[in-house]
């Protein structure tokens, strides 16, 4: 009686998972690693924990957020970079930190985790400057605001 059940079992398991690699990329960690090996993630939904930023013409997804040179506290996204389609659920966005300085847009950013298709082989964003999109889904949205503190004087 084991032996079939045991067969079942791991048919089972082999099954689901061959169902799950075609359309999730497990183990991804980094903005880097995705830029480092795209065709690997192209068409599917990756999860991983990284930083938005969003201002005027930008709206990024990238690994670490950088102080600007020649400013004491004015973050800006550090490459690489993964132009961000569609939007953040109102929840999210309210929850995120806001910077401004004058002559600029304000900027809006936090750390997330973040679950979108990779859109691969194109030019995406504005002005078609990026080679690399992730696109959040419409309906169900699966992103999650981290705890994170910004360095210097940036404000909630």
């Amino acid at each position: 009686m084991k032996s079939p059940m045991l067969a079942i079992l791991l048919v089972a398991v082999v099954l689901t998972t061959v169902a799950c690699s075609s359309q999730t990329a497990s183990n991804l960690t980094t903005v880097a690693d995705l830029v480092a090996r795209p065709e690997l993630y192209a068409g599917k939904k990756v999860t991983f924990d990284g930083f938005y930023f969003q201002t005027f013409e930008t709206n990024v997804f990238c690994d670490n957020l950088q102080v600007e040179p020649g400013t004491t506290d004015y973050l800006i996204p550090q490459e690489p970079l993964i132009w961000v389609e569609g939007g953040l659920p109102k929840a999210v966005y309210d929850k995120l930190y806001t910077e401004s300085r004058q002559g600029f847009a304000p900027a809006y950013f936090g750390k997330l985790r973040l679950t979108a298709r990779l859109d691969y082989g194109g030019t995406y964003g504005h002005l078609g400057g990026f080679r690399y999109q992730l696109a959040i889904p419409t309906i169900q949205p699966q992103v999650e605001l981290l705890p994170w503190t910004p360095p210097g004087g940036t404000t909630e």
